[in-house]
């Protein structure tokens, strides 16, 4: 079978197809694929721009927390605060500023290419973006109130602010979860699948919702006008601490949240005291909640992660891959590269390859360049040179995250960030040999079908024939008897 090879122009024409089309293409990637994804993945650029986005988002999430609580002090406790929040401030701004030079750059390209509604605005991961530069920018200036003298604000927009913030911080881990999503294998399978189980569960949280507001009617009727609820109305009625727990079911609000409670087990049978119809309604609750619900529950989340982790992952992990690799190009082919820059850079790629190969081919060497008739004295000079070998490349490799993966040999990217391409070559062969042996399966049962439909008609001629013979006989029987 023909294998044809995986070039930049097979890239640059998938670029231009809607994002639901190219995840198709990674189904079940080729070698060629995988390998012309990881090459791009190990050059300098991309690089820099995982361990760019990485380093920010991280700045970004610990920083912000550092500034809330004392932001909320200030603004709200009329609390002066130190060079502390200054300092904790300048973060928040270089990683807003980063994530919005990237956007707007993604933006503008987008937008001369005439697709930025068909493709940026699709991917709800560029809408996350937006909102993580916004928000950052919105509490910057928030925050950098406090620096100024005689700032105050009114108490009762305090919850607000938290809230806020709350939110602010699960968006920022949102976009780190998608951030890991997009360089590892694992988290591209976990996010996917609890983006699966989320979709497939919606008829059964509707479900569960119809069941829990049934129960919390049942209970508000059952003990509605009992001593519990002293029969009073619902403005007026008494506490959970004046009357136990069986208060909690006299009105319909408390009801559903208790409910709720049982749900997660907090409630037990000895809790609802004094009512023999509440303690049914209770046994029956648990068996067709906690049982039979929670029993269906984890059938579901099992199968839809499940179904993700056997056939999707590679799809969802490569896709993004890709995704990522395009964005890229779109940032560094906004500014022009010279042609000398260009050689330089490959130059000093070839240069760090070879050097390394070197390296490891000395360190594998196992001394033999030493121990030839010179006894210890060799012995000693191949462990002094290893081990100052070995400090120039924990030097080498120190000074190539300084300069976020530039200065680092292409065999260190391609560890890092590269996949194993005879292992998606394995899994490749596996989805082919079972979809085959489906396929062969499913022949031999219509082939099956077919011969017992034949088989059958043949028997019925035949019983058919029988019959005929049975009645000639009976007829030859009776004209005998009669003569």
């Amino acid at each position: 079978a023909a294998k044809p090879e995986v070039s930049k122009h097979f890239f640059d024409a998938m670029k231009s197809i809607p994002p639901w089309l190219q995840s198709e293409a990674f189904i079940c990637p080729s070698p060629s694929m995988v390998k012309y994804l990881n090459s791009k993945l190990s050059e300098p650029n991309p690089t820099a721009m995982v361990m760019l986005d990485f380093f920010f988002l991280v700045l970004l999430i610990i920083f912000f927390q550092l500034s809330a609580n004392e932001t909320i002090n200030c603004l709200f406790h009329s609390k002066r605060v130190g060079n502390s929040l200054r300092w904790n401030l300048t973060p928040l701004s270089q990683a807003g500023a980063w994530f919005g030079i990237r956007e707007i750059i993604q933006i503008v390209k987008y937008t001369r290419s005439g697709s930025l509604q068909t493709l940026w605005l699709s991917d709800i991961k560029n809408i996350l973006d937006v909102c993580l530069v916004v928000v950052t920018w919105l509490w910057y200036g928030v925050m950098r109130q406090c620096t100024q003298e005689d700032q105050s604000f009114d108490s009762s927009g305090k919850e607000w602010y938290q809230t806020a913030m709350a939110f602010t911080v699960l968006l920022y881990t949102v976009v780190l979860l998608l951030f890991l999503k997009s360089v590892l294998l694992d988290f591209a399978v976990f996010v996917s699948g609890m983006a699966n189980v989320m979709k497939n569960l919606s008829i059964f949280l509707v479900s569960l919702m119809i069941v829990l507001l049934a129960f919390a009617g049942m209970f508000t009727l059952v003990f509605q006008g009992t001593s519990t609820c002293d029969g009073t109305q619902d403005d007026h009625l008494p506490t959970t601490e004046n009357n136990g727990m069986d208060s909690r079911f006299c009105t319909f609000q408390d009801s559903l949240a208790t409910v709720y409670f049982m749900l997660l087990g907090q409630i037990g049978p000895d809790e609802i005291d004094g009512n023999t119809v509440g303690k049914v309604i209770y046994a029956i609750f648990m068996f067709i909640v906690v049982i039979l619900l929670t029993n269906v529950l984890i059938a579901i989340v099992t199968d839809s992660y499940n179904h993700i982790k056997s056939s999707k992952a590679q799809q969802v992990f490569w896709y993004n891959k890709f995704a990522f690799i395009t964005e890229v190009e779109i940032y560094f082919g906004f500014f022009p590269r010279f042609k000398c820059d260009k050689k330089l850079e490959e130059q000093s790629e070839t240069w760090r390859r070879k050097t390394w190969n070197d390296w490891v081919d000395f360190k594998n060497a196992d001394g033999d360049y030493f121990y030839d008739d010179e006894g210890i004295c060799g012995n000693l000079r191949y462990w002094s040179i290893l081990f100052v070998s070995y400090l120039l490349v924990l030097l080498w490799l120190i000074a190539g995250l300084i300069s976020l993966g530039s200065f680092w040999p292409p065999q260190v990217r391609e560890f890092i960030f590269c996949y194993n391409v005879k292992e998606v070559t394995s899994t490749r062969a596996t989805k082919h040999n079972t979809i085959y042996s489906n396929e062969r399966i499913t022949e031999q049962i219509n082939s099956l079908r077919e011969e017992t439909k034949i088989n059958r008609n043949s028997l019925k001629k035949e019983i058919n024939c029988l019959r005929e013979d049975v009645k000639e006989i009976k007829n030859l029987l009776r004209e005998l008897i009669k003569d």
